[in-house]
């Protein structure tokens, strides 16, 4: 019988930290202040992941797009199979509070060192429900949110799909949270493994 004894929240946060293993598609904090900004989120209850896979767009012949999984960049004989987009697979667990907010944004870094936002969407948890109160899309190529309560939290879902030219080199992920609906957000920024 497996016992978990560490919080998922926990191994994620020290997996990603200084002296972690830095195992996933998540980059390493780059410094103290990233560890702590994303250790406040840890302490509020909150967990983040987010994974990524890559995609081949198809034009087709009458101006649909077709979105084909990439096996791998890197083929078996080593020639570079470069894939044209990428999808995102972001969820984050909030703890049950009867009012806040959460913010889940986007900056992609382009190659001329700008910065430019991919998307935004902001959440508002109020009497117990969970909705969204604001959004703005960059131009993906899809983006889908679903989310779910749970006895003890909730459950937020967001799958997008951005052309790499869109999300840029080294994506980064802003999630903010405000356990108390007085606009005081604590945020963490996590940079995506590309």
């Amino acid at each position: 019988m497996f016992v978990e004894l560490v919080a998922k929240a926990v191994y994620m946060w020290i997996d990603l930290s200084l002296i972690g293993n830095h195992n996933g598609q998540i980059e390493p904090f780059r410094s103290a202040q990233q560890e702590l900004a994303s250790l406040d989120l840890v302490f509020k209850g909150l967990t983040v992941d987010i994974t990524r896979e890559y995609l081949h767009v198809r034009e087709g012949a009458f101006g649909g797009t077709a979105l084909e999984r990439a096996v791998e960049p890197i083929s078996p004989r080593g020639s570079y199979n470069h894939p044209a987009a990428v999808k995102f697979i972001i969820e984050v667990s909030i703890p049950d509070i009867d009012n806040g907010m959460v913010r889940v944004e986007s900056f992609g870094a382009m190659s001329s060192g700008a910065n430019s936002l991919v998307f935004l969407r902001e959440y508002k948890i109020s009497d117990g429900a969970l909705t969204l109160e604001r959004s703005t899309d960059g131009t993906l190529e899809k983006i889908d949110n679903e989310f779910s309560k749970t006895k003890n939290n909730y459950k937020l879902k967001i799958v997008l799909v951005a052309r790499l030219d869109v999300i840029g080199y080294q994506p980064r992920f802003t999630v903010a949270f405000d356990s108390t609906a007085q606009g005081r957000l604590k945020a963490a920024t996590y940079t995506v493994r590309l």
